[in-house]
This record gives C-alpha cells, structure tokens and sequence, in this order.
C-alpha cells in the first residue's frame, strides 16, 4: 500500500523526470558524436521525438493532478463561492467527458496502427509504442480528474453554505 500511495503521490514526476533524462542525455550525446567525432546516431532523434511525446501526455496528467492545467477562471471569479465551486465541478466533470472520449478515441487508433503493423523507419519499432501515449495520458488525466472530482464535490457537500467569497483562482494558494 506504501508503494501505491508513493506512486500516486510521485508516478507523473518520476516517469516525466526520467523521459526529460534520457533525451538530454541522448541528445547531448549525439550534439558532441555530431560536432566532435563527425558521427551520429540515426536513432537518436527519434527516440527522443517519441519520449517529448509520452513526457507531454504523462505530464498532462501531472498537471490536473496538481491543478495546474490552463483554465479560464475570470467568470468564476464574478459568482458567489459556492455557485463558482459548483461551476469549477461542473467544469471538470466536462473535461473528465472529453478525456473519457480523447482515450476512447486514442484507443480506437492506436488499434488501427498496430494492426496495420506500421513501425518507425529510424528504429523499426511498432508505431504503437508511440501512439500509445495519446490513450494512455488521457486514461491518467480521467483517473486525476476523477480523484480531484470526489475531492471537491466531499469539500462542496461538507461546507454547506457557509463561504461568501470566491474561491482562490486554480494552482493558487488560498
């Protein structure tokens, strides 16, 4: 249980901070195999295209975990508080519709492209792999966003009707 705890507390950065890793160190190899040696390696570039792709999806989902995805709030701002935090629910119950579809969508894809058995022409590997990460992130961002819903809506139900100030903008301190 530890371990689960940890990975849902830390799994985003620790994968996002890895991918980030690894293309710096790919890529700061092939800049001096490139510069220094007049060499190169023909997947690196690739690789690292593909690892910037799943860092953006795993990181999207960092970012609602965190609460720190873009967000429009000027009109919640204007609404009393406990009309904004019902608005700010109703808004993410949207976005959990729209990633629920995005990962449906993915799915149906990614199917299509593995068995189509397109691979990558630098390192020959299924192109799955890589569109994987559209199913995969959005699948994250629907469990973060679901986390975050039961989370609001426990603090909505418990408050009752007691604030009468809005709520602090998203990724703010209160």
């Amino acid at each position: 249980m530890k371990l689960f705890d940890k990975l849902n507390r830390h799994g985003e950065e620790y994968l996002c901070i890895a991918m980030l890793s690894i293309m710096t160190i790919i890529i700061g190899f092939q800049v001096i195999l490139r510069y220094v040696f007049d060499s190169s390696i023909t997947w690196s570039e690739e690789l690292s295209r593909y690892l910037c792709i799943w860092l953006v999806f795993i990181g999207s989902g960092f970012a609602v975990r965190e609460n720190r995805h873009l967000c429009v709030d000027a009109f919640l701002l204007l609404l009393p508080a406990r009309v904004a935090k019902f608005m700010a629910i109703l808004a993410e119950v949207v976005f959990l519709v729209f990633a629920a579809f995005v990962a449906y969508s993915g799915a149906e894809v990614l199917q299509f492209i593995v068995g189509s058995n397109f691979s990558s022409p630098a390192m020959n590997i299924s192109m799955g792999y890589v569109y994987g990460a559209l199913p995969a992130g959005f699948i994250l961002i629907f469990f973060r966003l679901s986390q975050s819903i039961w989370e609001k809506v426990r603090e909505f139900s418990a408050e009752g009707g007691t604030e009468t100030t809005a709520p602090a903008a998203p990724g703010k301190a209160e």
